[in-house]
């Protein structure tokens, strides 16, 4: 179905002003979104912005709902296409491939989040965001480690400290790739996460003789 002239643009508009709030918001946090440089930057009044999104805290809610979206379909689509080609007991081929994903977009501290972002909010909005972030990035991942260590390929681990664990590093590694202008190498992150894969495997896997590790190299 075809939108009508009018409406088109107004969705048109709408995306855009998501898009440069997600940017500013990737390189500063909330503090960064700035309404007259978004309004500045897709050539529209400050005052158009509001038939959009009544307010900042509005605004902000959509970027991050919109983030969170797409981390689930990536998350969704990475643990799927390299569980089907991969052999069994692959995880951290899996899981590296996932954080390579992952960090290749503009990451959603949550840390930060809970730390200083979440005061600009309603108890409502805080409540919404904290769901989302749930449903959409936590679980999924925390799913996923759920079935490596019921294969028995780990120790016992703390599933939701693995989880924060695994979704610090991505984050620490987006903003790394954000602040050397993308010269981070393929083989940096495979460098780090090793270290962090390392952590968590079995005190009894010798590395230096691991096959499935020498993929991480």
């Amino acid at each position: 179905m075809t939108l009508p002239k009018g409406v088109k643009k107004s969705v048109q508009t709408r995306t855009r002003v998501l898009f440069e709030a997600e940017r500013l918001y990737s390189a500063g946090g909330y503090e960064a979104m700035n309404l007259q440089t978004i309004a500045e930057a897709i050539g529209v009044s400050k005052a158009a912005l509001f038939y959009h999104f009544e307010s900042k805290q509005t605004l902000f809610v959509a970027v991050l709902e919109t983030m969170l979206e797409r981390y689930k379909q990536l998350i969704d689509v990475s643990i799927g296409a390299t569980a089907e080609s991969l052999p069994q007991n692959s995880s951290e081929v899996q899981f590296l491939a996932l954080s390579l994903t992952l960090s290749k977009q503009p990451m959603f501290d949550a840390f930060r989040f809970l730390r200083s972002e979440q005061q600009h909010l309603t108890p409502e909005q805080r409540d919404h965001l904290q769901q989302c972030c749930t449903t959409q990035l936590f679980h999924p991942i925390k799913k996923a480690f759920e079935a490596v260590f019921e294969d028995g390929e780990f120790r016992e681990h703390h599933l939701p400290e693995v989880t924060n664990m695994f979704l610090g590093f991505c984050v620490l590694v987006s903003s790394m790739r954000a602040m050397e202008h993308g010269a981070l190498t393929v083989a940096d992150h495979k460098k780090m996460f090793a270290m962090f894969w390392h952590g968590i495997a079995p005190n009894t896997l010798d590395f230096s003789k691991s096959s499935k590790l020498r993929l991480l190299t």
